[in-house]
């Protein structure tokens, strides 16, 4: 009987001493109601202490192994006194440190140091934050040992795991978010199971989410008889007190709801990318033999990297398309397997030969973030993706490297002048042989006619256009004075206008793409002007393009008609200015602007850029041709109205393939042919020789096209 009495009485004293050692550390003082920012930059972390020790009103002791480390801090939005300390217990636990009680003294040393110290211990609930601690963890249902396998797979490094067996207890050191995340775990898989096993199941390629939800519903439907396998998602990731407390009790998996004592269960652990399958040995081999069929590597070999070639479109601007997409569409849900470990950071996947690209995220209708980045030099697009992801991205790439239609645009530029002169007018020539010798005296008045009167008696043919009539022979008698030998040449000339063809291009671009011709020549321009030291003139000279310039940008829509952005210049030098400023040209520029619809293989006529001039001309003998009446046969007179239209025709005609384009290339080669040939001169033979030639170089079945066509060979009309 005493021996019994020693005994209870040494449990009743151990009982105390247990007490006394796991007593509650002092809470710290209340919240106060003002707020603080915490802004660190590379500080000590003696100083971040000193700050919170401060704040809390509690004391803290460094270790020296946690002393001379640097600390920084960003704090954009103000914090009470609890959410401080929150913030402090996180940078220690980013420095691999821990707070660690003991009575009225908060001692802060390693978290591998902190296992073999006096640490707080709990129970059911854990206090918040970051800091180690020890819990206890009753079993219930599944063994110490069968949960310890488990555990050990998910604690850090830095934590420890006590088994012990007699009482199916599990002390587990760990910090707290830590062990929210492994009590969620726990309290899914100590339950009544019946027949039901546990096995760990290690994803090597997937994402162990995404093949949990697979899994889940796979089973499910097999089962088909209110045996529900109840869905498990993830392991929380981040304890609640990160929203605004602490748990109340065992916290579970987000997204488990159990439908039956027995019923299987998934239980994913993003950490490690396992599975934690608790179920009969039948469900277990059907998740295996579904498992291997879905943790598959990508076909690329590449994980999840892949490099995919353009036939058509360019890579820089389809990247651009692509990352921008996902910002107007919603996430679609998740029903395939992306793989794990997808890079947070392009740029580390990025190859050294991709100079000008940047990493572009897309995350529309996507499991996970999908990163694109062009390489110019191949033209190829680096896409890293999961497969499911990749096909969805594929689709869109095939819809928009695609061969794009061309139009082809031939363009008659003219300017049609009307301009109309009439000249009248009287010219006259005397020659007259002196008495004393045999020379001779000339005399006349020439207004721009011929030069000599006697050259057009011998040569009839070089007179001036229009309506003329001459006197050569004979004498005439002016106020009673005669004239002999006397020419006279009353002329009367009328002239209208023609028309010039500028130019006729021909050009073939890419449907939105804008194509442009230049015919111009570099005019020298003076800018300024400025002396040296001497007084001598330095002259500043910039050149500029002086000609025809013609760009456009067509746009095909679904009924063939074609959208053309039309821009033509059309410049020229008028005059030039003498002097000591020769080089300042006045050149006429005109300008068209505009935005037409012209239906396939139609001719559109763009003009009205008029110019009008009217000028008139006097040229008179001085003295004679001032005199009333008379004075009329000594003047000549010439009135010229001018007036200049710009016209431009446009005829685009789109060409989708090939045979299209072999068509026009035949079309424009019978087209110079015949030019050459009317022109009847010693280069036609070969201008033909050379499109006889350029016929060769066409597709072999250049008469299937003709009869398309309805033409007949070049041949066939020859010989016709």
């Amino acid at each position: 009987m005493a021996k019994t009495i020693r005994i209870i009485a040494l449990a009743a004293i151990a009982a105390l001493l247990c007490a006394s050692a796991f007593a509650a550390p002092p809470q710290a003082k209340p919240p106060q109601a003002d707020k603080v920012t915490m802004n660190f930059k590379d500080a000590d972390i003696e100083t971040v202490v000193q700050f919170i020790s401060k704040l809390t009103g509690k004391n803290f002791i460094l270790d020296d192994a946690a002393t001379g480390k640097k600390v920084t801090v960003i704090s954009p939005t103000e914090l009470n006194h609890e959410e401080a300390y929150e913030v402090f217990q996180a940078i220690l636990s980013v420095k691999d440190l821990t707070i660690v009680p003991a009575g009225s003294i908060y001692k802060i040393m390693p978290s591998q140091k902190a296992k073999a110290a006096s640490i707080e211990t709990v129970g059911e609930t854990s206090p918040p934050g970051d800091r180690f601690v020890t819990q206890l963890i009753t079993l219930k249902n599944i063994g110490a040992a069968r949960a310890s396998d488990i555990i050990n797979q998910l604690r850090s490094p830095n934590s420890s795991l006590v088994v012990y067996e007699p009482t199916n207890l599990l002390i587990l050191t760990e910090s707290y978010s830590n062990i929210e995340r492994m009590m969620g775990i726990i309290s899914a898989i100590d339950v009544e199971g019946g027949g039901s096993t546990m096995e760990i199941i290690k994803v090597r390629y997937a994402s162990v989410d995404a093949v949990s939800k697979i899994l889940t519903q796979a089973v499910t439907d097999k089962s088909g008889k209110g045996k529900r396998l109840t869905p498990a998602a993830s392991a929380p990731k981040a304890p609640p007190s990160a929203q605004g407390g602490a748990p109340s009790g065992p916290a579970s998996p987000s997204g488990i709801q159990s439908s039956g004592d027995d019923a299987p269960k998934i239980i994913s652990d993003p950490r490690t990318n396992s599975l934690i399958v608790i179920a009969d040995v039948e469900s277990i081999a059907f998740i295996k033999e579904l498992l291997a069929a879905l943790d598959v590597e990508t076909p690329s070999g590449q994980g999840n990297i892949t490099v995919l070639h353009l036939k058509y479109a360019e890579a820089e601007t389809l990247a651009s398309v692509l990352t921008s997409i996902s910002s107007k569409t919603t996430s679609a849900s998740k029903t395939s397997i992306p793989k794990s470990g997808q890079p947070e950071n392009l740029a580390a996947t990025a190859q050294p030969t991709i100079t000008s690209a940047k990493a572009a995220e897309v995350s529309a209708k996507f499991e996970e973030p999908v990163y694109v980045m062009p390489d110019k030099a191949t033209n190829s697009l680096i896409i890293v993706a999961s497969q499911q992801d990749f096909a969805t991205l594929k689709r869109v790439i095939d819809q928009l490297d695609v061969r794009l239609p061309q139009v082809l645009v031939e363009a008659l530029i003219m300017e049609m002048s009307y301009s109309r002169a009439l000249e009248l007018g009287v010219e006259w020539r005397s020659t007259a042989n002196i008495a004393s010798g045999n020379k001779m005296v000339a005399g006349g008045s020439n207004f721009g006619g011929i030069s000599s009167l006697s050259s057009l008696a011998s040569n009839p043919l070089s007179g001036p256009s229009g309506l003329f009539l001459a006197a050569i022979d004979g004498t005439v008698e002016v106020g009673g004075v005669t004239f002999p030998n006397v020419g006279a040449l009353l002329r009367a000339l009328q002239t209208k206008g023609d028309v010039n063809v500028i130019s006729s291009p021909n050009i073939l671009t890419v449907d939105n793409s804008e194509a442009k011709i230049a015919v111009t020549n570099k005019i020298p321009f003076q800018t300024s002007e400025k002396y040296d030291n001497n007084g001598n003139p330095i002259y500043t000279y910039e050149y500029r393009d002086v000609g025809l310039t013609l760009s456009f940008t067509p746009q095909i829509n679904d009924e063939d008609y074609i959208k053309l952005k039309l821009s033509q210049e059309t410049s020229n030098v008028i005059s030039t200015t003498s002097g000591t400023n020769s080089n300042a040209p006045t050149t006429s520029n005109r300008t068209v602007s505009t935005t037409i619809m012209v239906k396939n293989n139609a001719t559109v006529a763009i003009g009205g850029i008029l110019q009008d001039n009217s000028q008139i001309t006097t040229s008179s003998v001085p003295c004679l041709g001032d005199i009333p009446l008379l004075g009329a046969l000594f003047r000549s007179n010439k009135n010229t109205k001018d007036k200049t239209n710009l016209m431009i025709f446009l005829t685009p005609r789109i060409i989708r393939e090939n045979e299209d384009l072999e068509i026009q290339s035949r079309r424009k080669a019978q087209e110079y042919r015949n030019f050459a040939r009317d022109k009847k001169s010693d280069d036609s033979d070969i201008l033909g020789h050379t499109f006889d030639l350029f016929d060769d170089t066409l597709d072999p079945n250049l008469k299937k096209l003709d009869e398309a066509t309805g033409e007949k060979p070049a041949e066939s009309q020859e010989a016709k």
